[in-house]
This record gives structure tokens, sequence and C-alpha cells, in this order.
């Protein structure tokens, strides 16, 4: 309240000096006789300058000679001083206000000084509790320490703005944040796996419950994230939380659809868990190899077409693209990785997958590149409807769930012919989209027909 007076109170001695009488009435709520002589409006300035230096002698520490000359300047009678002594009045109503400008911004600089250091060093206890409390390694946690000792420093010698600390104090929080979403899916994914190293049904089942609640919690902070502007860096990190919680849930799902056959018991036997955990981790693992060895082969492809007909951009996007999916391809083929590799491999790759589909829809948007593309797109059609028919060939032989699964094919199909139509009128960019769509409604349907064939229903509906 303090600060909003002084500022009032500055503002209306400035209109004062440099604004027209009509206009300071206007502020004060006045309203002038249109005849008023000069020294009739010189005397109004005067008298309402006097009434403004006593609020601001109030409002701001001001030097003791500076005091002097306000209260020197309140002690004139203005109602006897002619128009030349109130213009000298009013002169002398400007220094003062001059000089109380530089004492207010002197103090403002301190205080400002004061709460940066005040903030910074509350900052450095919170600090201090956070980091006990995170998975982080010795360099990161002292490349944090150094940075806001720093940033103290700045402020003890008032080298910082609030405005800064402000900035730097959220992109703190931003990396505390990522590293406080990487533990808590971490902890996720290591509980799953001992589970599953246990082989024990009940523990993967709290697993399954405890992932879809992490993998909503992800989601409401990754909005948050974005409405408050966040850096990239910590939205990507929770993005690749979430994949790997997503691709968790997708393996534990379709590890309950299809269980082994009960022992004598009644229950699945630990050795019979594992197995078929490791069948599903190896099923998951060749799809993605599948993906990453198609997504090589049509770059490739367009990379001989491009370099073919010079577009040396487009090269060198390809080309990164191809970079990316062959190393990951390499590190898919290390033996013995643990689920929690698995899924981070997983992740990845749906980052270096969607970058290769960019270069893939930017290749579409080439003229001179449309034709190849066509060819390419014509065959994932050709392949996915060879698909869809060989799926409906088993289906028409099984009785259980039939229904669910053929929607899936049905849709599978309509989405095909929507491609067809979209390579036909040079929407090549809506037919990749497109036919994405109907390959993941052909692998449910297929995931669908498979747990038939076993002859099980899931044992337990997990919660979505």
């Amino acid at each position: 309240m303090k600060a909003w007076t002084l500022f009032t109170s500055i503002l209306m001695l400035v209109m004062l000096l440099t604004g027209s009488i009509t206009a300071i009435y206007a502020q004060a709520g006045g309203s002038p006789t249109a005849q008023a002589s000069d020294v009739e409006k010189l005397r109004l300035k005067a008298e309402m300058a006097q009434k403004i230096l006593n609020k601001l002698k109030l409002s701001v520490n001001v030097s003791s000679d500076l005091e002097l000359e306000i209260e020197r300047l309140l002690a004139v009678n203005v109602t006897s001083l002619s128009q030349d002594e109130l213009k000298s009045f009013l002169k002398d109503v400007g220094a003062v206000l001059s000089e109380i400008r530089k004492a207010a911004r002197s103090e403002e600089n301190k205080l400002e000084k004061a709460v940066a250091a005040r903030i910074l060093g509350k900052v450095e206890e919170r600090l201090d509790r956070a980091l006990t409390r995170l998975n982080m390694t010795a360099e990161e946690e002292a490349k944090l320490r150094e940075e806001l000792r720093q940033k103290i420093a700045e402020a003890l010698s008032g080298n910082i703005t609030l405005r800064e600390v402000r900035c730097f104090v959220k992109r703190l929080s931003e990396e505390l944040f990522r590293h406080r979403v990487q533990n808590f899916t971490e902890q996720v994914l290591n509980y799953t796996e001992r589970e599953m190293n246990r082989g024990r049904l009940h523990g993967l089942e709290v697993a399954l419950n405890a992932s879809s609640k992490v993998f909503q919690v992800l989601e409401r902070v990754k909005e948050r994230l974005q409405k408050v502007n966040a850096s990239p860096v910590a939205i990507a990190a929770v993005e690749h939380a979430i994949e790997k919680i997503k691709s968790a849930r997708e393996i534990l799902r379709k590890l309950m659809m299809g269980l082994p056959p009960r022992n004598e018991t009644g229950k699945t036997s630990p050795s019979q868990l594992r197995d078929r955990i490791r069948t599903v981790l190896e099923e998951k693992l060749e799809e993605l190899n599948q993906t990453i060895r198609e997504n090589l082969q049509r770059l490739r492809e367009l990379e001989k077409e491009a370099e073919r007909r010079n577009l040396t951009e487009l090269v060198q996007t390809i080309r990164q693209s191809i970079d990316k999916l062959e190393a990951l391809s390499a590190e898919l083929k290390s033996s013995n990785l643990s689920f929690g590799e698995v899924m981070k491999i997983v992740a990845c790759s749906k980052a270096v997958i969607a970058r290769a589909e960019k270069a893939l829809e930017k290749a579409s948007e080439e003229q001179a590149m449309r034709s190849k593309v066509k060819e390419q797109l014509n065959k994932i059609a050709e392949k996915l409807e060879d698909k869809a028919l060989e799926i409906k060939r088993k289906l028409n032989a099984l009785t259980k769930g039939r229904e669910k699964a053929n929607e899936s094919v049905t849709e599978a199909e309509n989405l095909i012919q929507q491609a067809r139509g979209s390579i036909q009128r040079g929407n090549l960019t809506l037919a990749e989209k497109l036919l994405n769509k109907a390959r993941a409604a052909l692998k449910t349907a297929e995931e669908l027909m498979n747990s038939f064939n076993m002859g099980h229903k899931a044992r337990w509906t997990p919660s979505r």
C-alpha cells in the first residue's frame, strides 16, 4: 500500500508540473471554471502540490536536507504569491520531486535486493530437503548447488532483478520436478520387475493398478506444464515417463489376457508366469524391431531417390532419422535386457519413430518425391489388406469374442479404403496417418484373436 501511495503521489506531481489544469482537476475529482486566470491556475497547482508533497514525505525515506526543503515548501502561503513567485515555487517543487524520485529508486533497489536474497535463501533450504528425496548423481547435485550459490551472491551484491530470480526459481523447480517424475516412474517399473522375477501374479496385478494411477498423474502433470509454458526439456521428460508407463501397462495387460493353464493347486506357478513374461517381452521387442526395419527400408529408398534428385536438405533430414533408427536397432540386439531397459528402449523408440515419420511426411510434401511415396503407401495398403483378410479367415473359425475382433478388422478396412482415396487425391500425409491407424486396429484384432485361440478369457480386467 505504501508503494502504491508513493507511485500515485509522484504521478500527481508530474501531472501538476507537466499537464493541464483540466487533467489535474479530473484526477482530483474537481471541475475548474472556464474563465480561471493564469494566476488562479498556478495557485491551484501550488495548493495541490503542497498536499501531494505532504503525502510524499510520509511515503519515502529522504535525507534531512530534502526533508527541510519539503517543510519549507509546505510552509509557504501560496495564496499571497504573485504569478512569477508561483512559477518559481512550482520550479522548486519540480526539483524536490526529482530528488524524491532518486530516493524512491534507491529505496526500491534496497528492498528488491533484500527480497531477492531472502527468496533465494528459502530456496536453498528447500533444495537441501528436496535433494535428500531425489535420486540424483553427485555431479547433478553439485551443479545445482553451485548455480544457486552464484545467484545468492548476485542478489547480495544487487546484480540480479526479482524477475531474474523468478525465472531461476521456475527453472530450478522444473529441474527438480523432472527428477521427481523420473523417480516416481522408476519406482513403479522397479516394483514391476521385482514381481516379474519372483513370478508373483498378485504383485503384477498391483503393478498394473499402480501404473494406471501413475499414468493418469503424469497426464495431468503434462497438461499443467504446458499451461504454464514450462521448458521443452521438462515436458519431454514427462512425455518420456508417460511412454515408459504406457508400454508397461500394455505389456501387463497383454500378460493378463493370455495366462498359462493353472497347476493342480489352482494357481499359475511362478515358473509358468516367468515363461509367459519372457514370451510377451520378446513379442514386444520383435514387434518394435519389425516397425524399425519397415521404417528403415522406406527411409533408405527415399534417401536414394532424394539423392538422385539432388534434394540435399531432404537427404540430410532422412539420413539423421536413419542414423537414430540404426542406433536403436543395435541396442535391441543386446541380450538379457531387463524389463526396465525394455521400457526405456520402447519409450525412446516412440520418439525416434515419430521423428522418422516427420522425415517421411517431409518427403511426401516434395513434389519430386511424391510418386515414390505413393508407390510405398500403396504397397503398405496392399500389405494391410492382405493381413485384414487373413485375420478374417481365422476369425471365421472362432466362436468366442468374434464380434469385437471383427469390429477392429472392419475399422481397419474402412481406414485402408480412405487411405487409398487420399493417395489418389494426392493427400499423402493424411494417407500415411490413416494407414498407421489401420495398422493399429489390425494389431488389436490380432491380439484378440490370439487370446481366443489360447482358449482363455482375461482373468482380471485392469482399471483404465
